[in-house]
């Protein structure tokens, strides 16, 4: 992703895929506020963790990551993980003597396990293959692409609402930090530091994500139930008209309703503790390169001063200016 602007020609996949969202859903998004408000809030909509020093900055490019760059830095890993795992758990297995395999027949033609007398079926071998895959690719990393566009949003008022319980919680959120940032006086005597608010952030950052990714994958199931059934019966649609439409709007608003709010209890009941865990290793793995915030604003790290170029690696004020 280095160098990536939605202004300059993408270079490699992971460019053309956030290109991807800066086109579909930046440009739109951006549109439809600059509408309704000034141009400088239209731009910070569709702008990311300014607080941060990029790979950009050098470039003359604004501070922080395009829409586009934020997903994909986000939720490439994730998506890349997920296909992975479910690959290797399929490979595992298939190499499992206890399970009835499709591509094992006996003598029948019914799957049997490697335990039993069996022939091996080319055939079935290369479909199951082919499912395999394809869940994996739609399923498994899919859920991560769904998730990635609500999902930073959230990030972004959450880093918004933190900042108001504990200012100065922008830079660290925007740098990764995990919390691990201190707060100082003017003496340079530390007064306090943000792993409260560190751990509330881990703690809803996981369970946003998984209520997002928990959706999609109970949305992948229904629709292909819905798509077996469809298939059953030769692909005849026999839609159902209700008989009073205005209560099965009001029915359906309140199942969805339940649904996000039963989705929601059961991320967060996965996610509590987990997240302890999570945090006790994190924020001290971040705190040696977590910058001193002055009563809620980066400090000058005792006048050493801005003359000297920016250099990747420097850390940045709130106000979007560097310091040493």
């Amino acid at each position: 992703m280095q160098g990536y602007e939605p202004e300059l020609r993408p270079q490699n996949i992971p460019q053309w895929i956030a290109k991807g969202f800066d086109t579909i859903a930046g440009k739109p998004i951006h549109w439809t506020a600059s509408q309704f408000t000034e141009a400088r809030w239209a731009d910070n909509l569709v702008r990311f963790k300014p607080k941060a020093y990029y790979y950009t900055k050098m470039d003359g490019m604004p501070a922080g990551r395009s829409l586009g760059a934020e997903a994909v830095a986000i939720t490439f890993d994730f998506s890349s993980m997920s296909f992975g795992d479910a690959v290797t758990r399929n490979v595992i297995q298939s190499f499992d003597p206890n399970l009835p395999q499709p591509w094992l027949k006996d003598a029948h033609g019914h799957d049997t396990t490697r335990r039993e007398a069996h022939h091996f079926d080319k055939k079935e071998w290369l479909k199951s293959v082919g499912r395999a895959t394809w869940r994996s690719l739609t399923k498994n990393a899919g859920e991560d692409w769904f998730a990635a566009l609500p999902y930073i949003y959230c990030m972004k008022w959450q880093r918004q609402a933190l900042s108001k319980w504990r200012p100065g919680f922008k830079l660290v959120a925007d740098n990764n930090n995990n919390g691990g940032s201190l707060i100082i006086n003017e003496r340079g005597e530390i007064t306090g530091d943000y792993q409260a608010p560190g751990v509330v952030d881990l703690w809803s950052r996981f369970t946003v994500y998984n209520v997002f990714t928990l959706m999609f994958r109970d949305g992948y199931d229904w629709l292909g139930n819905r798509f077996k059934k469809i298939a059953a019966h030769q692909y005849h649609l026999h839609p159902h008209i209700p008989d009073n439409p205005a209560l099965a709007v009001i029915l359906g608003v309140g199942k969805t309703a339940r649904y996000f709010v039963k989705s929601f209890i059961k991320a967060s009941l996965f996610m509590v503790p987990a997240v302890p865990f999570f945090w006790i290793t994190r924020t001290p793995q971040s705190k040696w390169k977590s910058p001193l915030v002055l009563g809620g604003a980066a400090p000058d790290q005792f006048g050493l001063g801005t003359t000297r170029p920016v250099r990747r690696g420097d850390s940045l004020r709130p106000d979007g200016t560097f310091f040493v």
